[in-house]
Order: C-alpha cells, then sequence, then structure tokens
C-alpha cells in the first residue's frame, strides 16, 4: 500500500511517500517544499491555504494514493492520566469528566482521540490528543468543500504514540530490525 504524508509546518510543506509491506512502513521519498501562499502560521487563513495547497499536489499525482494530513503543532494539546478501570467502554465514560477537570473550556469544545494502554486487570493509562472543536470542523469543512478526503488527520502526538505500539510489539520477518529496547524506554528527538 503507498500512502503520502503531509505535514504542515510554519513555512514548508514536508511531503513523504511511503509504502508498507509485511507490516512495515519504508519511506521512499521525502521533500520538503516552501507554501506558496506566504502566509503566517498564526494568519486565520493559514489553513485554509495550505489545505488548497495540499489538494492541488494530491490531484496532480499520478497514482491515486491514500494520504494523511498531519496538523500542525499549535493546534492541537495533550492530556494524560491514569484511570481506575481497563474496559474501553468505561473509559469513554470517564474521559469528558477527566476533562472537564483538566481543561478550562472543558470536553464539549474538544474533539479527541485516545490510546489506552492498559496497566492492569483495573488499572490503564490514556493518552489524549486533543484539538479545538470548531477547529478541527474548520479543517474537515475545507477538506470537504475541495473534494479531498484523507486517510488520516492527525497530530504529531498521535504518530509518535503509534511509533510506541510498533516498538511494543516484536515483528518476526527474515530482514534484520533494530534491536529492541529492554527496558521499553526510547527518545524520540525531533530535530526538524
Amino acid at each position: 500500500m503507498k500512502m503520502t504524508i503531509y505535514e504542515i509546518g510554519n513555512h514548508f510543506l514536508k511531503i513523504s511517500n511511503t509504502s508498507s509491506a509485511k507490516g512495515n512502513l519504508y519511506f521512499e521519498e521525502t521533500e520538503k517544499i516552501k507554501l506558496h501562499h506566504g502566509l503566517d502560521i498564526h494568519h486565520p487563513d493559514f489553513l485554509v491555504e495550505t489545505i488548497d495547497e495540499i489538494g492541488e499536489i494530491q490531484r496532480g499525482l499520478s497514482e491515486n494514493a491514500k494520504f494523511c494530513v498531519i496538523l500542525p503543532f499549535f493546534l492541537t494539546t495533550s492530556r494524560t492520566f491514569n484511570l481506575p478501570v481497563s474496559a474501553k467502554n468505561k473509559i469513554n465514560m470517564m474521559i469528558p469528566f477527566q476533562l472537564d477537570e483538566s481543561l478550562p473550556s472543558g470536553s464539549q469544545s474538544m474533539h479527541w482521540t485516545e490510546q489506552i494502554y492498559k496497566i492492569g486487570k483495573n488499572s490503564s493509562n490514556i493518552c489524549l490528543s486533543l484539538i479545538n472543536r470548531e477547529a478541527f470542523q474548520g479543517i474537515y469543512n475545507q477538506l470537504k468543500r475541495i473534494d479531498l478526503y484523507p486517510t488520516l488527520v492527525t497530530s504529531e502526538l498521535n504518530i509518535y504514540l503509534g511509533l510506541v505500539e510498533v516498538l511494543k510489539k516484536p515483528k518476526f520477518s527474515s530482514e534484520p530490525l533494530p534491536a529492541p529496547l529492554a527496558d521499553g524506554t526510547f527518545v524520540i528527538l525531533d530535530m526538524g
């Protein structure tokens, strides 16, 4: 499966072409292009114009590959907490209450995705990636307006959480893989 990943930055758009085989993701090509609109990242039309540019690029590709949009860091935030339950339905019922206690605007104004790490029979660590519901709706509406439907709209945090899951699972393959970390700890250092 081929996928194009668009990572929105301050002045640049990082485009990565990937393919996957046997459960591994391979980066075939990565390029960084300057955004044509030239708007500051905090300009109200920055995302609209950037999504339009992504649409032009995506429509210009010869292959109809899946694609992913990684939102800029300043749009998202995260929350982590421990809950005394491990059943997903109970966790989903408790998340809004936890957010109401930790966010000034409360859970009703946020859209989120959760990553659940079960600790034991009756405990879980939860990591949430959050975005303002109106901002997310604006992004969704812009994508829909230009008839662009990505496979995934995500944040940097969710990419890192996905990496955590990959590093935790042993892979059986004839190809050599990096040695797993003995205690499961690691650091992701973003130099870009």
